[in-house]
């Protein structure tokens, strides 16, 4: 396919965060800012992290530790032992899924002077794409790529004030309507496969809702009470939604697959982005990096940065990878710091 020459640029919402210095229920591990000379200012065009669900043991070559991120639109990995490898190259990556020895997100390129968003499908071991589904990217489009259990999930973006959701497997190309709805439009909606259900967030009715996928039906789980924030809005992991509610300056909030034991999971504020990896949460509130258990107990302070806003790019099992940025407003005065998870304030610079 012919590649775009210019890689697609974003419009970014700037956030305003509430200045958090700090809570003496969290154990200070690491708050070290003696930074070494930082890496020369680059244009950050996109950075959208997902991180495997599942890897297949018996392909050789493949570490089943390896995280992938988007950094200007290309893709990488980070290694548990901490290091970074360029995979290949692309012009808008994002929503990064691996599947069977296969990673496979979205793209953009030009065919015939018409761009169009493409699901490509990459082999982890030889490195060789095919472009596997594509959409006219100016009367529709694709986003909302998930891939797991040999179903692949998107949204197509034809219509302003529709939420349309399609289905189709690996192997097959056909692609069929899973469940459509008008209220709230393509933007006021959110999904998430898991354990063979698709949960669903409606902004306008402010409810997740779980869809059987085998007779279609469609069971309020949670009604949160306020919109939720975020990008995603939830998360589910470990048999638990993951959220946060606007009214209630980003505090974490976590119910059951049933709706059921809702509960605080860490009451902090200017809680800005989030990660789940081996059973524990990574979070950024305004500069700190923090560590805790999945119920929010034992909240360890990783590390604080020298920028004005952070996110988490990647997590493995003994690092994690962390961009911040001095400017909030166009987000291109930043550092990528690279961090010990175990809290022993070991860090280094990465430039890339």
């Amino acid at each position: 396919m012919k590649l775009v020459e210019n890689l697609v640029s974003f419009t970014v919402i700037a956030v305003m965060l509430f200045l958090f210095s700090g809570c003496a229920a969290f154990n200070d591990v690491a708050t070290t800012n003696d930074f070494q000379e930082a890496a020369p200012p680059y244009t950050l065009d996109d950075l959208i992290v997902y991180e495997p669900d599942e890897y297949d043991d018996e392909q050789e070559d493949i570490e089943p530790t390896l995280a992938f991120f988007t950094y200007r639109g290309n893709i990488f990995s980070l290694s548990s032992n901490g290091d970074i490898e360029f995979i290949v190259e692309a012009q808008a990556a994002r929503d990064l899924n691996v599947w069977e020895g296969h990673l496979y997100f979205l793209d953009v390129y030009l065919e015939r002077e018409i761009a169009h968003t493409a699901i490509v499908r990459l082999n982890l071991q030889n490195r060789t794409t095919e472009v596997l589904k594509v959409a006219n990217l100016v009367v529709s489009g694709m986003s909302d790529l998930t891939v797991a259990d040999g179903l692949i999930l998107y949204v197509n973006l034809i219509h302003s004030d529709r939420y349309t959701l399609y289905m189709r497997t690996v192997d097959d190309a056909t692609s069929r309507v899973l469940f459509t709805e008008n209220d709230g439009g393509r933007y006021g909606h959110h999904y998430q496969y898991y354990d063979g259900y698709i949960y669903v967030y409606n902004r306008l009715t402010s409810g997740i809702y779980r869809i059987n996928l085998d007779d279609y039906e469609k069971t309020l789980v949670h009604r949160p009470g306020s919109w939720l924030y975020g990008a995603p809005p939830f998360v589910i992991y470990d048999g638990y939604i993951y959220y946060m509610v606007v009214r209630e300056y980003e505090m974490f909030h976590r119910v059951s697959l049933e709706g059921g034991n809702y509960e605080f999971v860490v009451d902090t504020p200017a809680l800005n982005d989030f990660r789940f990896h081996n059973g524990y949460i990574y979070f950024v509130s305004a500069r700190n990096i923090y560590k805790s258990d999945l119920d929010g107990a034992n909240v360890y302070r990783l590390f604080e940065v020298e920028g004005n806003f952070a996110r988490i790019a990647a997590v493995t099992e003994n690092y994690m990878l962390v961009i911040y940025y001095y400017d909030t407003l166009t987000l291109r005065e930043h550092r990528m710091v690279l961090i010990s998870t175990d809290g022993s304030m070991t860090y280094r610079i990465v430039e890339m």
